[in-house]
């Protein structure tokens, strides 16, 4: 082999390794203002059991959008879908077990630079929708009581193959009326997901999907729904709680 062409071959790999990025996903958290919920409905949600979930996409060249999350009719399945039909984020079975999709095509609105997820938009209802992170701030996988093990944000592949990195941001803690030891950490009403450049590689503040190259993303985040009916043991210790109030109101006094 020639000399001329080792170093031809050099500057080739050398090309191709820089690039194809990857993308760091980053957590963090913003305990923001505690949201009390009376129960846990079930740790097995999923996409259909969504429905009402206010999602909100941002674009670098064009207004932000929100639209409601609905059940689409498949097999508990559920999605948002922007109004031009132009983006979706979509979700089928138990979010433990199951990922995420989000979905771009570009219509002039420049890039994707992130999504948001609001779980109590429209308040605490039944089945609303809560983001259950792998541990609570103790360092416990089980969490808040009825909750389980949750997952954290994760694409898939991970780490992602692109020029940006991610921050999955959690906001506004959640707290069980029954579990005194809450909020513990674990649950959120709020996941917030931004894309930003890696160190100007990225042209100007502009990163994430450009709806060509890059027009789709699988991400897994496990979810809790909500009961407007607290727990069997709860409503009990509220009866027996109210009870003793009454024996020591209703005693007599003495002079």
């Amino acid at each position: 082999m020639t000399r001329s062409l080792l170093i031809a071959l050099i500057l080739i790999t050398t090309f191709a390794a820089t690039t194809t990025g990857q993308a760091a996903t980053l957590h963090q958290v913003i305990p923001g203002t505690t949201q009390n919920v009376p129960a846990i409905a079930t740790y097995k949600t999923t996409g259909e059991l969504m429905a009402g979930m206010k999602v909100t996409v941002f674009f670098s060249n064009a207004p932000d959008e929100t639209v409601s999350w609905a059940a689409t009719g498949g097999p508990d399945e559920g999605a948002a879908v922007g109004a031009m039909g132009d983006w979706s984020v979509i979700q089928s079975g138990d979010t433990f077990l199951n990922p995420w999709k989000l979905r771009y095509e570009q219509t002039g609105k420049g890039r994707l630079t992130g999504l948001r997820f609001d779980g109590l938009a429209a308040g605490v209802v039944s089945n609303s929708v809560l983001f259950d992170r792998e541990q609570d701030f103790s360092g416990d996988f089980d969490g808040t009581p009825d909750s389980e093990k949750g997952e954290d944000f994760v694409t898939s592949p991970n780490p992602y193959p692109a020029w940006f990195d991610i921050m999955a941001t959690y906001e506004d803690q959640v707290k069980v009326d029954s579990d005194a030891l809450g909020p513990r950490g674990d649950l959120f009403r709020i996941l917030d997901i931004r894309f930003f450049s890696q160190d100007g590689l990225v042209a100007g503040t502009e990163a994430g999907l450009d709806g060509a190259d890059l027009a789709e993303m699988v991400f897994w985040q496990d979810t809790d729904s909500t009961s407007l009916v607290p727990e069997p043991a709860s409503c009990l210790l509220l009866g027996l709680g109210a009870l003793l109030a009454g024996c020591f109101l209703g005693r007599p006094t003495t002079d």
